[in-house]
């Protein structure tokens, strides 16, 4: 008599579809996946990676999606929120990796409003909830670029305002060496850790920073990392990346000194301080008030210590 064909276990415990949740207040408590074999299921490992990985990266939906607005996140929430409620592993594009953390821990981390905000319309209050409460209370551990420990309850714009700062005072000095350095070796390594989610904020297309305090970045955002030299983030091998000014112009532009480009420095650096400084807090400030929206709408207090460390340069 022939063995009895067992079913494969993506058949015996198929993943939940849901094409429009219910608001908030009206969704039943997400609960996690129940699979056979937790621990051995390919399927449910890639699904949760896979989200994951979508929300570090902040993709773009490769379908139906012209102006580049619609995440490719959402298309995994939508064919399984319960996914939502699980805990996994990813590396970001700056290279840092975040263990034990679920998409939404992420999103909010990141600083990712429009992420977390899509999230919500899966998300029972319960579990945002509970989630939120545990992020800013006891933070996530990650591993950055060069192998270090860090945790971390909210990524931190303060190393790049305080680099600009810092190159603002170099000017003011007529202290040009000292510029070219704060230019590559501060504002290019804060730059360089930023979420893609920030990055996207100098690579928005049909938004530039030359409104400077007064730049709006509540609108849609599209899921660009392209600049004028390539994406923001360099392939792996690649030399180090440039340091990058918006300003005015229709693409976020690239210069590694501002004398290799021919150009005076005091005039190339101002830009980045009459614009993309201001532009920048700006965004600081609106990421707080959005985060101070998501704690009272979740009935969250932020706690003291949870106030935007900063990861390192």
């Amino acid at each position: 008599m022939p063995a009895e064909k067992k079913s494969p276990l993506s058949q015996t415990t198929p993943l939940p579809l849901a094409l429009r949740p219910a608001p908030v207040e009206e969704q039943k408590t997400l609960q996690p996946l129940r699979l056979l074999d937790y621990n051995d299921d390919p399927l449910f490992e890639a699904k949760v990676g896979d989200l994951l990985t979508a929300v570090a990266h902040a993709a773009p939906d490769e379908k139906e999606n012209p102006d580049s607005t619609k995440t490719e996140a959402e298309q995994f929430v939508k064919q399984a929120p319960s996914l939502l409620a699980h805990k996994g592993y990813v590396t970001d594009l700056a290279g840092n990796t975040f263990r034990e953390i679920t998409p939404f821990h992420l999103a909010v981390l990141l600083g990712d409003w429009h992420m977390y905000n899509m999230m919500l319309k899966y998300m029972d209050k319960t579990t945002a909830k509970a989630q939120l409460e545990e992020l800013l209370t006891k933070g996530v551990e990650y591993t950055d670029a060069k192998g270090e420990q860090h945790k971390e309850q909210l990524f931190s714009l303060q190393p790049l305002l305080n680099a600009y700062a810092h190159l603002e005072q170099a000017i003011e000095e007529g202290k040009g060496d000292l510029a070219d350095n704060i230019w590559v070796n501060e504002i290019g390594a804060a730059q360089a850790v930023v979420p893609a989610c920030v990055a996207q904020q100098f690579c928005h297309p049909t938004r530039h920073f030359g409104e400077g305090k007064d730049t709006d970045f509540s609108g849609s955002l599209p899921r660009s990392l392209e600049t004028e030299g390539g994406l923001w983030y360099p392939a792996a091998g690649i030399p180090p990346r440039p340091v990058y000014v918006r300003g005015h112009a229709s693409m976020a532009f690239p210069f590694c000194f501002a004398f290799a480009c021919n150009v005076d420095y005091p005039d190339l650096y101002s830009r980045a301080i009459v614009t993309d400084l201001p532009s920048v807090q700006s965004l600081s400030d609106k990421r707080t008030e959005q985060l101070n929206t998501l704690t009272a709408l979740l009935g969250v207090t932020m706690p003291q210590e949870s106030s935007s460390s900063p990861r390192p340069k």
